[in-house]
């Protein structure tokens, strides 16, 4: 059984679930820079560029949205002014602003809704012939008015709960049309990195029964989702942010930050991540085994995976990522390798591929990029970036929590470079009000030449 811990912040907010007292899924998120993927608005077509054959949309964000036109006939039906539903579908990116469709999707845990849409899509993760068949039969059993894509983890729900989730859908459906008849654009009408929302679709799994959170707020709305889900047995509960399980987050993110992880038999990996790819090597240490060399390469090498594969997930690498296991001359131990790696992506809740050996031995794979890694979450190459203040404050904020329910301390002074100060008063000074607000708690930032991020006193 496992345990979904949710612990949201003001600077970051933080997710994780744990079997059998180890962390196995990580999920952080900075709020300074909020995602906009996934988000549906009320844009007004600013103007018309033919030569890029697309149109140029504000969404009220900082940065109009571009939409390419997807025929003639669309082309000459859009005109500068008029009002249009879209979707974003890539991230602003420097001076390009956000990339943008029409074809709405909406996700959920089961099903992602195509509204409008008459097509049954099922996940290329299910292989089963009749689990996508049966998959299939449901979905024209229940299909309305708008079509779907079952999700991989439908394959282990009854028609009910796929019908639940498809009828809740459809209301938000309904709320965002009726948002862009009466609304004035351009606004926003879904907004899909809800951080709560969001962890509870993507890991909220079949083996989480228990759910903690430290929002008490957040309960009825988790109630809700997960009814709609066909998962509302699971145990909620709510605990403030002294629960001792994100202290572990809390150490999982500095060993992280480790180049070095260590295999239980003696080996070791080396994790490096360059601007390119993702570079991860396998040693076998002191762990040398008593048969013959091959077999105990391809020992090492298969419990390799298990641990690049865990690493991969919690620290949340994608892009080109490129293996080099220990070199094995046997083509049969290779292709073990490589299954074992196809079977532990077919776990990922993120798009994978695994393309196997290159001609000097080097496993090839890919991940999807969804959100940022704990390196550049953390923002430890650069003290002073938005991510590592993010990162620093959300641990002052769980510091001075701990600190006020063990001596009903109220005031602190944290310690800081004149650098630091100067940032968090020019674009985090909401962390500061919100502490008062939130919790009752005075922040004072003190200057100090230490080089230390932060030390934190009871004042």
């Amino acid at each position: 059984m496992a345990h979904l811990y949710i612990d949201e912040g003001i600077t970051q907010s933080r997710a994780a679930i744990f079997e059998k007292d180890e962390i196995t899924e990580l999920y952080i998120e900075n709020h300074f820079d909020f995602n906009i993927c996934g988000n549906i608005y009320k844009g007004r077509i600013e103007n018309i560029a033919e030569g890029l054959n697309a149109c140029f949309i504000n969404i009220g964000e900082s940065k109009n949205g571009i939409y390419h036109f997807i025929s003639e006939k669309e082309r000459n039906s859009l005109k500068r002014g008029q009002e249009i539903l879209v979707q974003v579908i890539r991230e602003p990116v420097g001076d390009k602003g956000p990339k943008l469709t029409r074809s709405i999707s909406i996700p959920g845990k089961f099903i992602v809704l195509l509204p409008e849409d008459h097509s049954i899509n099922v996940s290329k993760k299910i292989n089963d012939i009749n689990k996508r068949r049966r998959l299939k039969k449901i979905s024209r059993e229940i299909m309305g008015d708008n079509g779907m894509i079952l999700r991989t983890e439908a394959q282990y729900e009854d028609e009910e709960t796929i019908k639940d989730e498809y009828e809740y859908l459809n209301g938000l459906w309904k709320d965002i049309s009726k948002g862009f008849l009466y609304k004035k654009s351009p606004c926003i009408l879904f907004n899909s990195r809800n951080f709560c929302e969001f962890v509870l679709r993507e890991y909220a799994k079949n083996n989480v029964d228990e759910i903690v959170i430290n929002k008490e707020e957040d309960l009825i709305k988790i109630e809700s989702i997960l009814a709609a889900q066909g998962s509302d047995s699971k145990k909620i509960s709510f605990q403030d942010n002294s629960f001792k399980e994100m202290d572990g987050v809390y150490n999982l993110i500095k060993n992280s930050l480790n180049k070095t992880v260590k295999l239980p038999s003696g080996g070791f990996l080396i994790i490096e991540k360059t601007e390119a790819l993702i570079a991860i090597d396998v040693n076998t240490g002191n762990f040398v085994g008593n048969e013959n060399k091959e077999e105990t390469v391809f020992k090492n090498n298969l419990e390799a995976c298990e641990v690049i594969y865990k690493e991969i997930k919690l620290r949340n690498l994608s892009g080109i990522i490129i293996i080099d296991f220990i070199d094995m001359e046997d083509e049969k131990n290779k292709q073990a390798i490589f299954e074992k790696m196809v079977q532990l992506s077919r776990k990922d809740i993120m798009s994978t591929h695994i393309y196997g050996f290159t001609k000097l031995g080097l496993l090839e794979m890919s991940r999807a990029k969804k959100g940022k890694d704990i390196i550049s979450l953390t923002g430890c190459s650069d003290a002073f970036s938005m991510d590592s203040i993010c990162y620093n404050l959300k641990n002052v904020e769980n510091h001075c929590i701990k600190e006020m329910k063990r001596f009903n301390a109220r005031q602190f002074e944290v310690f800081m470079q004149e650098e630091l100060i100067r940032i968090i008063n020019e674009k985090f000074k909401f962390f500061i009000d919100k502490m008062k607000e939130i919790y009752n708690i005075d922040i004072y930032l003190v200057k100090d030449k230490a080089e230390n991020n932060y030390l934190i006193k009871r004042r």
